[in-house]
């Protein structure tokens, strides 16, 4: 049974751009959990305000892909003809980025994703579902070759996660971060486009959202 792809949404989720007021809510608030930023490597666990909180969403804003992960209020009905965005996105539970090799390498097709998602909200199956996204978002409308993802040692759920949802292991970056008083590993894994067509390809319409001619 194919399911209908939106630009900006999926099942249960909408993505949307930072704004402003992301300095003072998602955004600070990730900067505050304490298991989502010791997540993300490289970075001291040294306390985080509104200046880091500023610069993430400077950083954000320079991504192939940058969105704000929202939980829709109610699952919108069919849509019958081309629409952007569902008209509310919903409470922002997280981030994710797409991010590319920089200016000047483009042409090679590829990006790393990263998702964090707020402690209250995890478990929820969000990540796999904004993950799943940002793949189709990639292959089908930046024209992206491969994908790639990783995770650090002890962050054995997230391995798990991009395995089952597809991924190939590729390599192991040893003794990569410094965290809890030892050295961890870090694990990468990516998933080119024939390998997501032949997964999930066949699955997706586009037919209700393009424009109409």
């Amino acid at each position: 049974m194919s399911s209908e792809f939106a630009p900006w949404n999926s099942a249960h989720l909408s993505y949307r751009a930072v704004e402003q007021d992301d300095e003072t809510g998602v955004l600070y608030q990730l900067g505050r959990d304490a298991e989502a930023f010791n997540n993300a490597v490289p970075f001291m666990p040294t306390p985080q305000g509104s200046n880091a909180a500023k610069s993430y969403k400077t950083y954000l804003e320079s991504c192939l892909l940058g969105v704000i992960i929202c939980v829709t209020p109610s699952t919108p009905a069919k849509i019958e003809s081309y629409q952007p965005s569902h008209p509310d996105p919903g409470e922002a539970v997280g981030v994710l980025t797409l991010t590319g090799p920089g200016q000047g390498r483009e042409h090679h097709g590829r990006a790393d994703i990263a998702i964090s998602i707020l402690a209250p909200h995890r478990g929820k199956g969000y990540g796999s579902e904004a993950i799943q996204w940002a793949l189709c978002w990639g292959f089908s409308f930046a024209r992206l070759h491969r994908i790639g993802i990783g995770a650090i040692e002890f962050n054995k759920s997230a391995k798990k996660l991009y395995l089952k949802l597809g991924f190939a292991e590729e390599s192991v970056k040893r003794d990569f971060a410094w965290k809890y008083g030892r050295w961890w590993s870090f694990w990468e894994a990516s998933m080119l486009e024939d390998e997501w067509r032949g997964k999930y390809g066949s699955t997706i319409s586009y037919a209700s959202y393009m424009p109409i001619e």
